[in-house]
């Protein structure tokens, strides 16, 4: 039972790892795309929120 629980436990954090990757591809993916439709490109502003705030479309 303990190496089922741990096959599990492995299997289920492959999966969340995966899934953040995936988060990520889209989210580069459709900035690009924005990017591409307004003629500009992504400037880092020097913050770090982990959010839009710290790149602008110039």
């Amino acid at each position: 039972m303990d190496k089922k629980n741990l096959a599990i436990g492995i299997l289920a954090g492959i999966i969340v790892v995966l899934l953040g990757v995936v988060i990520n591809l889209k989210r580069a993916y459709d900035l690009r795309l924005y990017a591409i439709a307004n003629e500009c490109t992504w400037v880092s502003t020097g913050t770090s929120y982990g959010d839009d705030r710290d790149y602008v479309c110039k």
